[in-house]
């Protein structure tokens, strides 16, 4: 969906979606299918699983939906600053982790962060010149969104092997602008040497 936000092309990737939608489930690995099933068709276990919209869900979603709703309670006895890094235990949703562990402050302040990286790296990918440095930026922007998304149910943002080429590719992205300024200068200087 963020590709066909930010693409010119919008009609073919929209095509691409629903032709690949439409795809999907034939060439969908079956481990991908089987998991996605498994989250509403797993075997009963009494008290261990809860109804959403009349369908039964699976432990490992029912326990972080539980998680949920008791951050949502004990978050009262500490809103302002939390309960501090890892001071609260195992929790499996980057947004109420950051609630819970560094408060009320420290969701507002994670939040400037995201909002901020989405208006740079949105203002660069809207002023790129080159074509290479509107497709990196157009990756990144709509990766970051998918991270977004993801860490609803996961905590996206303190995972290292997600962390660190988000931070590298962040990087460049916000240089792109400093250096397409500099590429014209480049290209003289490597002209006059010849």
């Amino acid at each position: 969906m963020a590709f066909l936000w930010l693409s010119e092309k919008r009609l073919i990737i929209l095509i691409a979606f629903i032709f690949a939608g439409l795809l999907l489930p034939f060439v969908a690995p079956k481990v991908a299918t089987e998991r996605l099933s498994f989250t509403f068709t797993q075997k009963e276990h009494r008290g261990r699983q809860i109804e959403v919209g009349g369908a039964r869900i699976d432990t490992s979603t029912t326990e972080r939906l539980r998680s949920w709703g008791k951050v949502t309670r004990d978050f009262t006895e500490h809103p302002v600053l939390g309960f501090g890094v890892t001071g609260y235990g195992f929790l499996d949703a980057q947004y109420f982790r950051v609630l819970i562990e560094t408060g009320l402050i420290g969701l507002f302040m994670f939040f400037v962060l995201l909002v901020s990286i989405f208006r740079l790296t949105y203002h660069n990918f809207r002023d790129a010149l080159e074509p290479f440095d509107r497709g990196l930026s157009m990756g990144f922007l709509a990766g970051f969104i998918g991270l977004l998304v993801h860490a609803v149910g996961a905590n996206t943002f303190i995972i290292v092997r997600i962390m660190e080429p988000f931070w590298f590719v962040l990087a460049i992205v916000i240089m792109l602008p400093e250096l397409e300024a500099e590429a014209p200068g480049e290209e003289r200087s490597l002209k006059s040497l010849k």
